[in-house]
């Protein structure tokens, strides 16, 4: 017959059994991560609302790290920012995504809204862009696309 002490003591481990599980999932993971910042230009004009991520590829051993661009520029810390290394970069506009404060209501307003991706695939889904993260530079990078018009 199990006792509500018993009882306790097994939710007391199961919890704190969580608890550190948990805590080993948090952002600082121990990897090493680079500080980043830089510029999207399209067509030699900022882009005003875009994201861009980085993608740990050959040696490089991460999870992504994507960054918010507002008026063409972009920054990461070194707390979010992308691993050490060869990175493959992906880089969409925002139109039709959520942002800060949005309800379903702007969203769908948006989405619907929203023109087609004025960023082409060879720079996105189809990315051809690549950067190297190195902890002995600064990673300051800058990324200017020419639409389809502009090949």
């Amino acid at each position: 017959m199990t006792t509500i002490l018993t009882k306790c003591v097994r939710w007391r481990f199961g919890l704190i059994t969580l608890a550190s599980f948990l805590a080993g999932c948090g952002q600082n993971s121990g990897l090493s991560r680079a500080e980043v910042s830089g510029e999207v230009l399209l067509d030699e004009k900022p882009v005003p609302f875009a994201s861009v991520q980085f993608i740990p590829i050959g040696a490089a051993k991460g999870p992504r790290a994507t960054a918010q661009v507002t008026d063409g520029e972009f920054q990461l810390s070194s707390a979010e920012g992308p691993v050490f290394g060869e990175l493959r970069v992906e880089i969409r506009t925002d139109y039709g995504r959520m942002h800060p404060g949005d309800g379903p209501e702007q969203l769908a307003k948006r989405y619907h809204g929203a023109p087609p991706e004025p960023i082409p695939a060879m720079y996105n889904r189809e990315s051809v862009l690549k950067v190297t993260a190195s902890p002995a530079q600064e990673n300051k990078f800058s990324f200017r696309l020419k639409s389809s018009k502009q090949h």
